[in-house]
């Protein structure tokens, strides 16, 4: 494979058609400043070609549409009785029963997506894309929103590319159980976790005995990729998923937006007590952003040099200095890997990334939604010092990824359940990769994605009745201090561990809201949004009591 990417400037093309296709083509092409770059993934292959079709990447320009306008749709409801083969929704649900918008994307349930079901116009759906798609006017055409659409590849990275960055997200967040458990899943290991894509299959135009099969999506950086070869999806993923991982362009740091991304919140040096920190010049500070590098000296006599950059906070409490940072989840999880281990070599600090995210899944309190937890030898160490290149790229190869077992690791001692990092080193320099470190350390753990609080399957439903409940509520909530009601508000889908309430983003996580207790539970979280900055927002007495006083022969 030649290495050196092919370069696509503006619309100038001259290159096959999606016919010309022969068995063994492969091709990759990424967006990035207006261009399309592309590498063949075989020897075989030459050139992108001129037209491949849109196949099932439809759905994720639907979808993004619904995150953007906040659609509250309802859910897809598949027919009772027995499936004949092949049925329009054969993707979608069982029969009898249903499927939300994030399972309907990773499933690819074209039924759930239909625009005339979502009662989507062409109007409607021209005026949203008109500013956002200059290259790619197809996409302003309600009516081209259809498998057989044949476009450039470059048209399709065009289209994903002006997808606004809040679907953006929620879309990469839904796709990710397209690697864990759709084709993606015996490819995963060699892609990672961090580029999620859609896939597609078609047959070659005239030709309908030959298939053709891809995907498209984001890398972590938000960069548009598309691949495609011959074959389905299925087939070309179990063939080039190496040739993908290695051809995939490095992250640009400078693109990693992590401003709605999920926090940790970290308490550094939790054990040792802290007595002065001074800046570089030596002065004492007594509290608020550390600026850049300081001295630290606690109470045992013992001193550090810690460079902060801007993103340590001093607190002077009546008995103690505290030093508070808060990360997105990824940043955290690679100052655990150069913490606690290392970054390279790199199969190792992957699996490392894996455990330290499930261990701060599994034991971390949640505070206005953000996960928090010291820094601490009782808990996972974390590195004050901004995260090594290496380090973050270990984690945002496993962006979002734990398992589904309680998870330890040590520094030597191996056991089953525990990771020991000078064995996951001997064996990764052996050649071992990340997911067989896992398994050996945690046999039978099932990998999963983590609840972070960027995706949201919204229970329309239920934020209809929360919508209706809290004009009652809000009446009374108005006599206390420091009630605020929300201006937007969201209720989202909780596919494991306990419900809570996002401040940040003015969403509750809830399993369900059929039942009284889930109702009540609504209204609980509902309290915590509603005083966002007053301390009671905080008080679990006040919360429960007013909810309760609330909701007193209101829930049915």
């Amino acid at each position: 494979m030649d290495p050196r990417p092919g370069r696509i400037a503006a619309f100038a093309f001259m290159f096959l058609s999606s016919g010309a296709w022969a068995l063994g083509d492969a091709h990759l092409a990424w967006r990035r400043d207006g261009d399309t770059r592309w590498v063949a993934l075989d020897r075989s292959a030459s050139q992108l070609p001129e037209r491949v079709p849109l196949g099932s990447l439809w759905k994720v320009f639907v979808y993004a549409y619904l995150a953007d306008t906040r659609a509250s749709e309802p859910v897809y409801r598949c027919a009772a009785g027995v499936r004949a083969p092949g049925a329009e929704d054969e993707y979608c649900c069982e029969p009898g029963g249903s499927i939300g918008r994030d399972d309907a994307l990773s499933r690819s349930c074209g039924r759930y997506f239909d625009p005339v079901r979502l009662g989507i116009d062409a109007v409607g759906w021209q005026q949203h894309w008109l500013a956002a798609t200059g290259e790619s006017a197809w996409l302003r055409d309600l009516g081209r929103l259809t498998p057989a659409t044949e476009l450039h590849p470059a048209e399709i990275l065009a289209a994903l590319d002006a997808v606004s960055l809040p679907a953006r997200r929620q879309a990469r967040s839904a796709l990710l159980k397209v690697l864990l458990e759709g084709y993606g899943k015996e490819a995963w290991p060699a892609l990672g976790t961090g580029f999620r894509f859609k896939t597609w299959s078609w047959h070659v135009a005239g030709h309908p005995d030959q298939r053709i099969g891809g995907g498209a999506g984001w890398l972590a950086d938000g960069t548009p990729v598309w691949f495609g070869g011959a074959g389905t999806s299925h087939s070309v993923l179990r063939q080039e998923a190496a040739a993908l991982a290695a051809a995939l362009p490095p992250l640009d740091p400078a693109r990693l937006d992590d401003t709605d991304a999920p926090c940790v919140n970290v308490e550094f040096f939790a054990r040792y007590p802290i007595r002065q920190v001074t800046d570089a010049r030596g002065k004492p500070l007594v509290g608020g952003i550390l600026p850049g590098t300081v001295k630290v000296a606690f109470e045992n006599g013992q001193t550090l040099a810690v460079p902060a950059l801007q993103q340590l906070d001093l607190q002077h409490h009546s008995d103690r200095f505290t030093i508070q940072g808060s990360f997105s989840l990824e940043d955290y999880v690679a100052r655990v890997i150069d913490r606690e281990g290392h970054a390279e070599p790199a199969e190792a600090a992957r699996a490392l990334a894996v455990a330290a995210r499930t261990y701060l899944i599994q034991n971390a309190t949640r505070r206005a939604g953000c996960w928090a937890i010291a820094d601490s030898s009782r808990t996972q160490r974390v590195s004050p010092a901004p995260p090594t290149p290496s380090a973050r790229a270990a984690a945002r190869f496993t962006e979002g990824l734990i398992l589904d077992q309680q998870v330890h690791y040590h520094q030597t001692d191996a056991a089953i359940g525990t990771l020991a990092w000078t064995a996951a080193v001997e064996r990764a320099r052996a050649g071992a990769r990340f997911d067989r470190l896992l398994e050996d350390a945690f046999p039978g753990a099932v990998a999963m994605g983590v609840d972070t609080g960027m995706d949201c399957e919204r229970l329309g439903e239920a934020e209809i009745w929360i919508t209706q409940r809290a004009r009652l509520w809000d009446r009374e909530l108005q006599r206390h201090p420091g009630f605020e009601k929300p201006a937007t508000l969201s209720v989202c889908r909780l596919t494991h561990g306990q419900p809570y309430s996002d401040q940040r983003r003015n969403r509750i996580y809830v399993r369900d809201w059929l039942s009284w207790q889930a109702r009540f539970t609504l209204a609980h979280e509902y309290i915590h949004l509603a005083f966002p900055f007053h301390p009671d927002g905080d008080n679990e007495t006040f919360v429960e009591n007013t909810a309760r006083h609330l909701t007193e022969g209101t829930l049915p």
